[in-house]
């Protein structure tokens, strides 16, 4: 971990092979397929489409670690590295996928999530 505590991130190019990745991108494909065909459950996912697009662009969607990657985001070859650099246990409390192309679409403004995620999620601290 000394690489993290020097830069304040971690490179793992090793962590997903090549067909697991491939297997990640088809589950995604499948579900953005599913929403913009209105055949994926609408409370499964929380769904933010590009303003102006009748919601047939998707921007972002939300709460992928309870299914697409959940096996991934549960893999203790990762927790056991999260552990390490907070020093305690770990969870995820939220995930999501930004689809936005860049330099296309309506930007993300900046903001601080934790306010909200705090109020509304009861998420303890930062």
């Amino acid at each position: 971990l000394r690489f993290f505590d020097q830069n304040g991130y971690l490179l793992l190019p090793e962590f997903i092979d090549a067909e697991t990745l491939q297997t990640y991108q088809q589950k995604l494909s499948a579900v953005i397929d599913g929403i913009l065909q209105n055949t994926t459950a609408h409370d499964q996912y929380y769904v933010v489409y590009e303003p102006g697009s009748k919601d047939s662009v998707i921007k972002s969607i939300f709460e992928v670690h309870k299914d697409i990657f959940y096996d991934l985001s549960a893999k203790d070859e990762l927790l056991s590295i999260v552990r390490s650099i907070l020093n305690s246990e770990a969870y995820v409390h939220q995930s999501r996928v930004n689809l936005q192309a860049a330099f296309h679409g309506e930007g993300f403004q900046w903001h601080s999530d934790f306010e909200t995620w705090h109020i509304e999620d009861g998420m303890p601290k930062p």
